[in-house]
């Protein structure tokens, strides 16, 4: 936003009693007294009034607006458009009571010049003065930024190349100011060019009529994005400390952002300077830098110019830059440190600032200098783009933004506006548009924001489209996907360390020592993190030297790790992050994991994936799983199988049980547990052992909650993955496979080599008969006699787990399939008791909730709506979001019981919410399904009939029949909505929600902005 007045000579030329104000420089905003809009409806409407504000003397066609406004519309609908972007463009400026803005007619439209003031005129009239303070003070930034329409990309062009030669008109002023008095040109020696300039740009002298003032600072031909923060961030701690580093792996922008600190900061100094120092690789050469930077003369020469002996030279050359340093504040950027700092550059600098009093430094390097007084700062990553809006929507209960609001977004962020920058300087043509949006915050996301990618990627905008990118990005990873990125022609002879990733990657690899580079290339088998313990579990292997520290034996491993992982850290190659539990975690960019992984041999690489699985398989058995390792547990699932170990990935995915019970299952993770499974159907039991099983690891009771021990049997082993995987992808929707896995359970049981057989049939049993209760319409119909039957299998005592999880569906039978809430009550009862003496307190829970639907059947609403609010409570603390879900739909139940309508919407849509973000298919259809009812009383009719439609459809396709409860339930519904709306309204809004799909139907519930009307518990 502009905050600094007009110059006086730029508001003289404008008519001070114009109503309205138009800025288009930096921004898209309209003033008028106190009103200020920045939001115009549309992007077209915006695009129009900047149209008719850059051409105020000019009445522009009707045909002529269509074909800049919407060039792929016919005329007839160009002309519909047009009015209707007048209509709105007219009640944003021209309230009631207020003079014309726009003077429209048959034929064009313009605005009333004596009604508007424009900057982006203001900045032009100043140019064509040669006014070049007002002009500058005019042109905040680019014109109209996030709009990508052609003509505005010319005009932005035009307006900028406008800019340039203000610029440069001013710094011809300033150094005609200065004249040849100007005591820095007598210091313009020989070797005035030694010190190179970093490709992209060139260098700015820019010397003040003051004698002893001097910059000599970069001036950048592409454009800067984002770093604010950053940029104020380092100023503040150059305002504190002599010492600051910018720290970052190659291509993260150090260069860049240390050179534009230091134009903020050059007026508080005599002398600002930047130095190159990618050429420079030995510490004795750094003196000399220094003195070329600043055009010093070469003190190796006499007053004849005869050469001087190398003796003392770089003692002169730092006496020297003392002697004109002296007394004068000091601002030095040090580019490219790195290859200094092993040597003993740091020293040097050392020694420059202990006798200089008034100098700062601003290093960029990729390893820390290590020095007294240093303070670092880690150059993060350009701000990535939001998630995908419709999954925040979901998430959040609201509607996905505009097409509109989404572009301008997009448009906004730092990464994609840089990719868009660099992309036009490869194809003139390209803009940022609705059709590409999601394509290009994909690969900005893909590419980590780091800088180097993202302009690597959109130089490639001439010959490859943004979606073939972006699909090179979405390969499988573990394959080149960042391989292809890299630049031709003169830049990339000019600056061959950035000329690709895995050049900028490998300039850093080579400062490692062996060790180093081995330790660094074990940490690639980690996905999004790892901990110092868990970097020392896999470097515990024979595939690294024997220098690295004997973390297998060692008293304390993670210590040893945490010394190897500083060094690393140092090196700019493994990031930090501190997690809430107060424990650090350490990450590698994905371009740094593809590059060093190829440097693992191949059998090592077996080596140190087998080690990976071990740590996570260790890690689920002795703790939760943290939420932080869950790539890393998926990461360890695909290998297995990559491996051909496919009984390794039954083994954690039986380890992590309780994970996947409050997490759900995602598709890609089921896919890895069948893929395992139909390899051990068809592998002999000898192929499907491991090879060497772990000697500590005994033989276990295997029951359906397998998860503190794996036993040795293979088919054990399998028998349990199919109890848990038939549970797990029944919720998600997948019911075939769910179903034949729990009969195969059952018959493997009952006729397979498992032994003692009653030991497995009853887990297996367990699993089938929830399946079957959950599939098929309410009621009994023998459930209470097959229960009863493999109750019986469990009164020897040997399976609590087994027994409470029957007595608990039993108890479900019992008042939902016979409505006999008082004998559903002692098996809760006992369930209850076992489950707590077991301290499976997430599944005591669900006991409670099961005595709560008791109480609503008994008619005790408040009751049961107090004990679900009570479940939900605690499943929030137990961080368990299925629990949660159940919590909610039984609240939204017993409040559509108590005919409290606007609770039961609110408890449903959280529900609906939740459910599709754990994966759960059955839960989604089980919201929609107790929603409609709520939705048609609450004075919804359009979400009633999609939630029911939707549900209807869901569950005849996926789940099984409806009972004669059931149908009356969706009749009743239908009669609701069909009384609101009329028998035409409703018949259309009931076919058109029975062809939505689930995904829509699930944002068209949640969208907020239908809220229950008023008198809603009246219908």
């Amino acid at each position: 936003m502009r905050t600094d007045p007009l110059p006086a000579n730029a508001a003289n030329t404008t008519n001070t009693a114009a109503t309205w104000r138009f800025e288009l420089l930096g921004q898209l905003r309209a003033l008028s007294g106190d009103r200020v809009i920045t939001q115009f409806g549309s992007r077209k409407v915006a695009a129009l009034l900047a149209r008719l504000a850059l051409f105020p003397k000019r009445a522009q066609g009707r045909e002529e607006l269509i074909d800049l406004l919407w060039p792929e519309a016919d005329l007839d609908t160009g002309r519909n458009r047009l009015r209707q972007a007048l209509f709105a463009l007219r009640r944003l400026l021209e309230p009631p009571g207020a003079p014309d803005v726009l003077l429209v007619d048959r034929t064009s439209v313009r605005l009333n010049p004596d009604a508007f003031r424009c900057d982006a005129t203001e900045f032009e009239a100043r140019v064509r003065a040669r006014d070049a303070a007002a002009a500058q003070a005019l042109y905040v930034g680019e014109l109209m930024p996030g709009h990508y329409d052609e003509w505005i990309a010319d005009e932005r062009a035009r307006l900028a190349a406008l800019a340039d030669r203000v610029a440069a008109l001013a710094a011809d002023r300033a150094d005609d100011d200065g004249g040849a008095a100007s005591s820095s040109a007598a210091h313009r020696g020989p070797d005035a060019a030694a010190g190179s300039t970093p490709p992209g740009m060139q260098l700015q002298t820019t010397e003040s009529q003051h004698p002893d003032r001097q910059e000599l600072l970069p001036a950048y031909v592409a454009r800067f994005f984002g770093r604010e923060a950053e940029m104020d961030q380092v100023a503040q701690m150059l305002q504190a400390h002599r010492l600051v580093t910018l720290l970052g792996p190659g291509g993260s922008g150090k260069t860049r952002l240390a050179a534009e600190v230091a134009r903020r900061q050059r007026r508080a100094y005599a002398v600002v300077a930047f130095v190159s120092l990618a050429e420079c690789a030995r510490p004795d050469e750094l003196p000399g830098r220094l003195r070329a930077a600043l055009r010093l003369p070469d003190a190796r020469q006499d007053s004849r110019g005869d050469s001087r002996t190398n003796s003392g030279a770089n003692s002169g050359a730092i006496e020297q830059l003392q002697l004109y340093l002296q007394g004068r504040a000091t601002l030095l950027v040090l580019d490219n440190f790195e290859q200094l700092v092993a040597p003993g550059g740091a020293q040097v600098l050392e020694q420059l600032l202990h006798r200089l009093p008034e100098l700062r430094l601003l290093v960029s390097s990729r390893r820390v200098l290590d020095v007294d007084g240093e303070r670092s700062f880690a150059v993060p990553p350009l701000p990535l783009p939001s998630p995908p809006l419709t999954s925040q929507a979901v998430r959040r209960g609201k509607p996905p933004p505009s097409a509109d609001e989404q572009l301008t977004a997009s448009a906004a962020n730092p990464s994609v506006a840089l990719f868009v920058d660099r992309a036009q300087g490869a194809r003139a043509g390209f803009h940022l548009n609705a059709r590409n949006r999601a394509d290009v915050e994909a690969l900005c996301v893909a590419l980590e924001g780091v800088p180097l990618a993202i302009e690597l990627a959109a130089s490639r905008a001439h010959a490859v489209s943004v979606a073939e990118m972006r699909a090179q990005m979405d390969q499988r990873l573990g394959e080149r996907r960042f391989a292809a990125l890299a630049r031709k022609g003169p830049r990339a002879a000019r600056a061959p360390r950035h000329a690709s990733l895995d050049a900028a990657i490998d300039w850093s690899w080579q400062l490692l020592s062996a060790q180093d580079q081995a330790c660094l290339a074990a940490l690639s088998v980690f996905r999004e993190g790892f901990s110092a313990d868990a970097a020392a579990a896999v470097w515990a292997v024979a595939a690294v030297p024997p220098a690295l520290p004997a973390t297998a034996t060692s008293a304390s491993p993670g210590r040893d790790a945490q010394e190897v992982l500083a060094r690393l850290v140092s090196d700019s190659l493994v990031r930090t992050e501190l997690s809430p539990d107060g424990t650090m975690r350490y990450h590698l960019f994905e371009m740094v994991r593809e590059f060093v992984a190829e440097r693992v041999a191949a059998t090592d690489g077996v080596a140190l994936r087998a080690r990976h699985r071990a740590w996570c398989l260790q890690l689920a058995r002795s703790a939760m799983l943290p939420l932080a390792d869950v790539p890393n547990l998926h990461e360890a699932l695909r290998t297995s199988l990559d491996d051909g170990q496919p009984l390794q990935t039954l083994e954690l995915a039986l380890a992590t049980e309780s994970h996947w019970e409050r997490r759900g299952v995602p598709p890609e993770v089921r896919a890895l547990w069948l893929a395992a499974l139909d390899e051990l159907r068809t592998a002999a039991p000898e192929t499907a052992t491991p090879k060497a099983a772990p000697e500590n690891v005994a033989a276990a009771e295997v029951t359906a909650d397998v998860t503190a021990e794996v036993p040795r049997h293979v088919e054990a082993i399998v028998q349990a993955a199919r109890c848990l995987f038939a549970r797990r992808l029944y919720e998600t929707g997948d019911v075939a496979t769910a179903v034949t896995l729990a009969d195969e359970a059952v018959a493997a049981a009952r006729q397979g080599p498992l032994h003692p057989r009653a030991q497995h049939l009853a887990p297996a049993l367990a699993v089938q008969l929830r399946l079957r209760w959950k599939s098929r319409p309410r009621g009994d119909d023998g459930m209470t006699d097959a229960l009863r039957s493999a109750l019986a299998l469990t009164d020897d005592g040997h399976h609590p787990r087994t027994r409470a999880d029957l007595l608990n569906l039993l108890g479900e039978v019992m008042v939902l399939g016979r409505g006999d809430a008082q004998a559903a009550l002692p098996c809760y009862a006992e369930a209850l008791a076992l489950y707590e003496s077991l301290g499976q307190a997430r599944m005591a829970w669900d006991v409670r909730m099961g005595q709560g639907i008791c109480a609503q059947t008994q008619h005790r609403f408040d009751d049961a709506i107090a004990m679900h609010a009570a479940v939900a409570t605690a499943a929030q603390r137990l961080d368990d979001p299925l629990l949660l879900i159940d919590a909610y739909n039984n609240l939204a139940v017993a409040c559509t019981l108590a005919r409290r309508w606007a609770d039961a919407v609110r408890h449903g849509r959280t529900q609906l919410s939740l459910a599709t973000r754990q994966y759960s298919r059955y839960m989604q259809v089980m919201a929609l399904w107790n929603l409609a009812r709520p939705l048609a009383r609450a004075r919804l009719p359009g979400a009633a009939a999609v939630a029911m439609a939707v549900s209807v459809r869901e569950w005849l396709g996926h789940f099984g029949a409806l009972s004669r409860g059931d149908l009356r339930y969706a009749a009743k519904v239908q009669r609701l909505v069909r009384w609101q709306l009329g028998s035409a309204a409703s018949a259309s809004a009931w076919a058109a929600a029975h062809g939505m799909a689930l995904g829509d139907a699930v944002l068209s519930v949640l969208d907020e902005s239908q809220e229950p009307g008023p008198g809603s518990g009246e219908l």
